[in-house]
């Protein structure tokens, strides 16, 4: 199983447990740009 899709499993099931996931999909791949794009919003998203 792909690490997408293991994502995805893991995702339901918190979710079926009755855990509140914040999951979101973006294309691309795990390279410099696609993280320099995302970090920004990750850390907007984390408490102070």
């Amino acid at each position: 199983m792909d690490q997408a899709k293991q994502n995805e499993v893991f995702h339901d099931r918190a979710q079926a447990l009755g855990f509140e996931i914040t999951y979101e999909k973006f294309p691309g791949i795990h390279e410099w740009d696609y993280w320099d794009t995302h970090i920004r919003d990750v850390l907007r998203w984390l408490p102070d």
